[in-house]
């Protein structure tokens, strides 16, 4: 079972960021594959790349984590199934993504599905919120700084 290596720690961080970021890629070459998304799509900003550096490393995280623990605190208190709690949970950062195309939400669906569930097993261990939160925004971070590394290389290509 998964639940119990998730903790706030070093190696509970790098098991927990190994998920995050695993299914993004496999969702992504799929989308490809269909011919359904352009691999260039999926790493694009309007902005330029020192505002998208700064907007994907920073901003986003802070505010996509905000916007992923608010519904799924409230959808841990009001219903039983911690699944989902945790669906409902990432659904609102989700649909975030969503003017970008939906193959962009479906990209990070699983992500922040996995966010939502990390957040609740560190709710249940007892986690204090200025780890939880820390600790998704973290993660979220290091995911976008990996996909501003990967856009920038498909762009070079």
């Amino acid at each position: 079972m998964i639940q119990p290596l998730i903790t706030a720690s070093p190696r509970g961080f790098a098991l927990a960021f190994v998920l995050f970021v695993a299914p993004a890629p496999v969702i992504a070459t799929l989308l490809v594959l269909l011919s359904l998304l352009h691999p260039g799509d999926v790493y694009r900003s309007a902005a330029g790349p020192v505002l998208a550096f700064i907007q994907l490393l920073f901003l986003a995280p802070l505010l996509e984590t905000v916007l992923l623990i608010a519904p799924t605190m409230l959808a841990l208190r009001l219903l039983r199934r911690r699944w989902l709690a945790c669906v409902l949970g990432s659904m609102p950062v989700v649909l975030l993504h969503v003017p970008d195309g939906w193959q962009k939400a479906a990209v990070v669906s699983a992500s922040f599905l996995w966010g939502a569930y990390c957040y609740a097993t560190l709710t249940d261990q007892g986690a204090s919120f200025r780890t939880r939160f820390w600790f998704l925004a973290g993660i979220h971070a290091l995911a976008n700084l990996l996909a501003f590394a990967l856009g920038m290389a498909i762009r070079g290509m």
